[in-house]
């Protein structure tokens, strides 16, 4: 992943793409994006097990709101 210098940032300008705060986006090489595809399924497992882990703690720490039944 590499910053594009001035002159690739206004020739993507021109093409209605902007950075954040006019500063240049980074961007990924074809290798990089090959590589990110590789392994998106590994990073999937991992990111679906934290997340099943976490979301039941989360919603016990909520408070109920609502009428309760009595």
């Amino acid at each position: 992943m590499f910053q594009l210098n001035k002159k690739e940032f206004e020739l993507l300008k021109s093409t209605g793409v902007h950075g954040r705060r006019g500063k240049a986006p980074f961007v990924f090489t074809k290798l990089g994006v090959a590589m990110e595809k590789k392994y998106d399924k590994q990073f999937k497992v991992v990111f679906d097990t934290l997340r099943d882990a976490l979301i039941p703690a989360l919603e016990n720490d909520r408070k109920k709101i609502g009428i309760k039944k009595k």
